[in-house]
């Protein structure tokens, strides 16, 4: 398709250097409408992680908690303490998700999301609940 532009009331074909201008400054303007989607994606996850984390504290602390005081199931508190220090690790990798094939916001947010799936698809089912409203 060849572009045009209208001159003293005439259409007339853009030349090969005005096309190149022009499909520059659109290339320029989707990087810097990616470069901002990708910011505020990675802000959001951000957000979301600090709050997950302090939910896995508070669980992680009580299954320290419970590997003293129940001696019969220590084993599997301590289990699920470790289980979260996992989960949190995956956290902090969170913003290392690789969105270089996202051109929207949508399809970085869905990066993001299917990442903490993985992380909380990995944890005991208690500590799955942590990630709760991720979807929202």
């Amino acid at each position: 398709m060849t572009m045009t532009k209208v001159v003293n009331g005439v259409t007339v074909e853009l030349t090969a250097e005005e096309e190149a201008e022009i499909s520059a400054e659109w290339s320029a303007n989707e990087a810097l409408a990616i470069g901002r989607a990708r910011t505020k994606v990675l802000q959001a996850a951000r957000d979301a992680r600090t709050a997950i984390f302090g939910r896995l504290d508070g669980l992680q602390a009580s299954a320290m908690t419970l590997s003293v005081t129940d001696a019969a199931n220590a084993a599997t508190h301590i289990a699920t303490a470790g289980a979260i220090e996992t989960a949190k690790e995956g956290l902090r990798n969170i913003t290392a998700v690789d969105l270089s094939g996202a051109t929207t916001e949508v399809q970085m947010k869905a990066l993001i999301l299917a990442q903490y799936r993985v992380i909380a698809s990995a944890a005991p089912v208690a500590v799955q609940l942590a990630f709760a409203g991720l979807d929202a």
